[in-house]
């Protein structure tokens, strides 16, 4: 029988997404004027609806108040999800292509750089629902109906029988908190999110008296492709995700909580809010001395970026911000703010209940492999050990992959023995990032891979720094020049050069990477750039024809 006791150093606090039945809550209004809805919930709304004969920015500008300027600058920056058909051109899913997506038979659908089911590439959205397609027609995706989620999930009681809970309610009885966070730092628990930052690190950044006005911010945006463990664990383990939501905000004394969820990720939105009325109804103490809110986030894959997501969650434009100052200085609404992501917030309660002992991982594995999918590994298993045993294929016919996703850098197969753990990695100079691992098989063309890579980079830049936004578009033309075939020498050392700029001067990661990864495929690869360069392309994939 789980016991839950809360003191009156924690105050009073309601879970306003699940009261009030809001999609976004009311932190969104401009100017302090207490809308029912936020100034994107509303975007969204004028988007959906039938009736778009009037002017959306006049509207958004007039009913919250603001300038004309900044309700355009909202509307062009977020696609919002209108339940439109979409394929997606993500690279998992490019790679299952027989021709490039511009050459389907539905230029109806809107272009999605990831849709969140890699792992059954190639996905196209259709009347809302998602398919894979299989020998020329369409299969839906059985893990992307609600009706699966809901018999799928981890739910209360299956949960707090399997120990769900006690450390929680361990914590919550206990007078020392540090050997908890000790206990945490001994495990050497990293952000999940890409960075690989310490957690512990991170939380004693964040300074004692600003503790009570201060955030936790969840993160559950993915958008890069080959990344959808965040998806998967949302919608199949919520209560542990806000176990240790829970543990993570009571450890550092926050009061106000926030998990921003992809507007895309419906299913997984509901599997947590159902989780919070399932906590609630069995032990209604419990989330008496937080205040948590369920947001959905709209944006493409920079809004992921904890600055990027900070903005959005205000209504903003979702782009990065420049630092210092840090969240933990100055995050959301101007208050220092803790941003974990989804699967960091995930290991918390498992590894205090075992003391601090082997963190795991899950591994999204896409690709050529015989058996793609999401693994929960311990944390620096070996990439061809994840290969061999979960995606039941051999590594002697893997030509190169991506031990970090896109944002991770390529490496050759050669590496393939590399233990997929932050340090390991960064050694070998990539990123293990999310963990998204995507393998090319020998028949892989790297020019066309580093295209496509680099295409996803222009698309997704926001474009609010020069280095960036100038960059990738630069990037991703001179490598379209060179599979066709039209490239030079001297161009490949300006490319060089200008992905010098993104790395040193772009804002955020998604600069810098694009920058590393075309350099680091330049020097990995070197001989079928100079292939190339000379007109040949040892895959069959490359120059359209013009030369060959």
């Amino acid at each position: 029988m789980l016991f839950f006791e809360f003191t009156s150093r924690f105050g009073t606090i309601r879970d306003s997404a699940l009261l009030k039945g809001e999609r976004r809550g009311d932190l969104l209004s401009s100017k302090g004027v207490n809308h029912g809805e936020s100034i994107l919930d509303r975007l969204e709304d004028l988007k959906k609806s039938s009736e778009q004969s009037g002017d959306i920015v006049r509207d958004l500008a007039e009913e919250f108040n603001i300038s004309i300027a900044r309700a355009s600058s909202i509307t062009s920056f977020y696609n919002m999800d209108t339940g439109s058909d979409r394929i997606c051109t993500g690279l998992p899913c490019s790679l299952k292509y027989p021709e490039s997506p511009d050459g389907e038979a539905i230029k109806h659908f809107e272009k999605e750089s990831c849709l969140g089911y890699c792992d059954h590439a190639p996905v196209v959205r259709l009347g809302g629902k998602y398919f894979t397609r299989e020998n020329q027609s369409l299969k839906e995706i059985e893990e992307s109906s609600a009706e699966y989620v809901v018999k799928a999930r981890e739910d209360f009681s299956k949960y707090t029988g399997a120990g769900g809970y006690n450390m929680l309610d361990e914590v919550l009885k206990s007078e020392d908190f540090g050997k908890y966070i000790d206990i945490l730092q001994k495990s050497g628990l990293k952000g999940m999110g890409g960075a690989g930052f310490p957690v512990t690190a991170k939380w004693k950044s964040l300074a004692s008296d600003a503790r009570k006005d201060a955030f936790l911010l969840i993160n559950g945006h993915e958008g890069e492709p080959g990344t959808f463990k965040d998806r998967h664990i949302m919608e199949i383990y919520p209560h542990r995700v806000v176990e240790g939501v829970l543990l993570t905000a009571i450890l550092n004394g926050l009061h106000n909580v926030i998990i921003a969820i992809k507007t895309e990720y419906r299913n997984a939105r509901e599997s947590i809010q159902i989780s919070l009325a399932e906590l609630r109804q069995n032990h209604p103490s419990v989330l008496e001395a937080l205040r948590v809110e369920v947001l959905s986030v709209p944006g493409s894959y920079v809004t992921g970026e904890e600055t990027a997501l900070m903005e959005s969650v205000e209504g903003k434009r979702g782009e990065p911000r420049l630092r210092p100052p840090f969240p933990t200085q100055k995050g959301l609404r101007g208050k220092p703010t803790i941003v974990h992501n989804v699967e960091t917030v995930f290991h918390v309660p498992e590894i205090l209940a075992s003391g601090g002992n082997e963190v795991s991982k899950f591994y999204s594995l896409t690709g050529d492999v015989k058996s793609p999918g999401i693994y929960r590994e311990r944390l620096g298993i070996e990439a061809a050990s994840l290969v061999k045993k979960d995606g039941h294929s051999g590594s002697s016919t893997i030509k190169a992959f991506m031990p970090g996703g896109l944002s991770g850098g390529i490496l050759p197969g050669s590496d393939i023995s590399i233990r997929l753990d932050y340090d390991s990695v960064r050694k070998a100079g990539a990123g293990l990032g999310t963990g998204a691992v995507i393998v090319l098989s020998n028949d892989r063309c790297m020019v066309d891979t580093a295209y496509k890579v680099a295409r996803f980079f222009e698309k997704e830049s926001c474009g609010k720094c020069a280095p960036c936004r100038i960059g990738t578009a630069r990037i991703s033309s001179l490598l379209k020049d060179i599979v066709n075939g039209r490239a030079t020498d001297a161009e490949i050392e300006d490319g060089k050069r200008i992905a010098a700029v993104m790395i040193d001067g772009s804002i955020c990661a998604l600069g810098q990477v694009a920058g590393r990864t075309f350099v680091d495929a330049l020097s990995r690869f070197e001989g079928e750039f100079q292939e190339h360069l000379d007109g040949k392309c040892r895959a069959g994939v490359c120059f359209s024809g013009e030369k060959q």
